[in-house]
């Protein structure tokens, strides 16, 4: 039987997504036709530029349990709803993203709002993770790609730039578990969009959602270097060498 040709589809943006605003957040839907799944992102205009510790906490809270339930019953419970999250922060702006079946997605979505608002600080968890950072450090300092980032970063937007603006040794392991607890407890606080893939329509999804956010810091821009031209080097202990030509504009 000889198929039907297939056709470009060229995507209108302003039919396609349907925008609209729950209070004062601003919300971009899109219908899911295909099936029973959705995606919803919260997306924050705010990163590791606004608070260095922001992508470590981001990272603390999937090892995290509440004051009813421990991190092996979080996981539990969203596997039985069919349904995960996941936070994660960039330099500019952060995000955390529930997925699952749209059919549990108001429990997907109450248990993911208690994990925000109730989280508990668990030291040993911490530890863990300071321990699997510090490893993941030592690693980059013997990867060739990450030492050319960070040249290349030193050459672009000079000694104070995107690359090593982290936290120090001394600012990881001085970071206690309350810290980070704090910064996942005022996410809810914080100016957001909402960003929606799935079969529920406007009104159901404004009456699932209606309980975020309000303000954000200024975060910390990086300007590109405008100096005469300049050469960057740094030794490694690797017999092969890379050069790479930087443009500041």
């Amino acid at each position: 039987m000889p198929l039907a040709a297939i056709k470009p589809v060229w995507l209108d943006y302003n039919t396609a997504i349907q925008k609209s605003k729950i209070d004062n957040v601003e919300v971009m839907q899109v219908a899911n036709k295909q099936n029973g799944l959705f995606n919803l992102s919260f997306r924050y205009e705010m990163g590791k530029w606004n608070n260095k510790k922001l992508p470590f906490a981001l990272d603390y809270l999937q090892y995290l349990g509440t004051d009813k339930y421990s991190s092996e019953e979080i996981s539990k419970a969203f596997y039985q709803l069919a349904a995960s999250f996941s936070a994660s922060a960039g330099n500019e702006e952060s995000s955390i993203t529930l997925n699952g079946l749209n059919e549990n997605f108001a429990q997907a979505l109450e248990l993911l709002e208690h994990l925000l608002r109730n989280c508990k600080a668990d030291a040993a968890a911490l530890e863990g993770l300071k321990n699997r950072m510090q490893k993941a450090r030592a690693n980059a300092k013997a990867n060739k790609g990450a030492i050319m980032q960070g040249l290349v970063s030193h050459a672009t937007y000079g000694a104070k730039n995107p690359f090593n603006y982290n936290l120090s040794d001394a600012e990881l392991n001085a970071i206690t578990a309350d810290e980070l607890v704090a910064i996942i407890h005022s996410m809810p606080s914080f100016k957001h969009q909402i960003l929606y893939y799935g079969p529920l329509s406007s009104v159901a999804l404004s009456a699932a959602v209606k309980k975020y956010i309000k303000h954000r810091p200024a975060g910390q821009p990086y300007l590109r270097q405008r100096s005469l031209q300049e050469p960057f080097r740094t030794k490694t202990k690797y017999f092969s060498a890379i050069m790479i030509w930087c443009r500041r504009k």
